[in-house]
């Protein structure tokens, strides 16, 4: 799985992957990769390692990320050469529900947001 510090080294071999693409874009991107992760799979030759991702993705899937992301297909491709073991080890963990329900009422945080004696809303996650 990549470390913090193997995406630290990748970016100092290619900088413009941060400076072309917003830190939001990218995280759009790990959050809807990481969603079609098994579509991905579906897609790969039969004996193709699924335990490890593509080294690079298809032309749909690339076109798809650019457009949801508001990149350009190549900087889907460096985005997906930077982040595919995050993306495909799971990484980054998409449900939060649990970690609301567990953690966050008890270090305080409510499940209703008031910011006037007129307007709450429930949260959700």
């Amino acid at each position: 799985m990549a470390t913090f510090y193997d995406l630290l080294q990748h970016l100092e071999k290619q900088p413009d992957v941060i400076n072309c693409v917003s830190l939001t874009a990218l995280f759009r991107f790990i959050n809807i990769a990481t969603s079609l992760k098994d579509d991905i799979i579906l897609i790969q030759p039969a004996e193709a390692q699924t335990s490890s991702p593509p080294p690079v993705l298809s032309p749909a899937f690339n076109t798809f990320l650019a457009a949801a992301c508001s990149i350009l297909p190549a900087q889907a491709n460096h985005a997906w050469t930077l982040l595919q073991h995050v993306i495909w080890h799971g990484a980054i963990d998409v449900d939060v529900s649990s970690i609301w329900e567990n953690d966050a009422r008890r270090r305080g945080f409510g499940m209703f947001t008031c910011y006037s004696a007129f307007s709450c809303s429930l949260l959700t996650w």
